[in-house]
């Protein structure tokens, strides 16, 4: 998500290996608690891999296309700030996307949608098997969603001065009420 992010320029590209950095690290935290409370199986159960009927290049079609999708929905309903759910219906949405994603794509995919999520427990047991669908998947289908919410999400020029004169960077709620209906001579910042 976060290089999506980057690339739809709603995340700081300098701040994305440091993100990735901690997301590895509080991921293998995470796997190391479940070894130490469970057992070797219940962490081999954590390894990523695509059902028993699926290619590897469909499961990696299919991080893909969830990811690309995922992203611009994080890009519309949590970093927006045009938009008046913004805050309010994020959360609903985006676990409503991941419930749904996990559930109609999970089992066919692996349902990872994240490289964190899969590198980690391959980290712990050396099975580096199927670990490139979820890192190529989601690297690529989430730079994939940040364009396409480029291209085709709110044109720069209708987003409040206040969006433009940062980049989209950070997100901040500094625009007039002007500024956040589009009327024509609000005073620009």
């Amino acid at each position: 998500m976060s290089l999506g992010l980057a690339a739809a320029r709603k995340f700081p590209a300098r701040e994305v290996v440091p993100y990735w950095i901690a997301q590895l690290v509080g991921g293998f935290v995470a796997v190391l608690a479940v070894a130490v409370v469970y057992s070797k199986t219940a962490v081999d159960s954590l390894d990523t891999a695509p059902g028993a009927t699926i290619s590897d290049g469909g499961a990696l079609v299919l991080e893909l296309i969830v990811t690309a999708l995922f992203v611009m929905l994080i890009c519309t309903v949590a970093t927006d700030d045009r938009a008046p759910w913004k805050g309010v219906m994020a959360p609903l949405l985006i676990g409503l996307f991941i419930f749904t994603a996990a559930d109609a794509v999970g089992p066919a995919s692996g349902g990872s949608f994240n490289p964190a999520r899969s590198l980690d427990p391959v980290f712990y047991n050396g099975d580096f098997g199927d670990v490139w669908i979820y890192l190529v998947g989601p690297l690529v289908g989430g730079v994939a969603g940040g364009a396409l919410w480029l291209l085709f999400g709110p044109a720069r020029g209708d987003e409040p001065e206040a969006i433009r004169s940062t980049g989209g960077l950070p997100q901040s709620g500094t625009a007039t009420s002007a500024e956040m209906s589009g009327t024509p001579g609000a005073p620009e910042r």
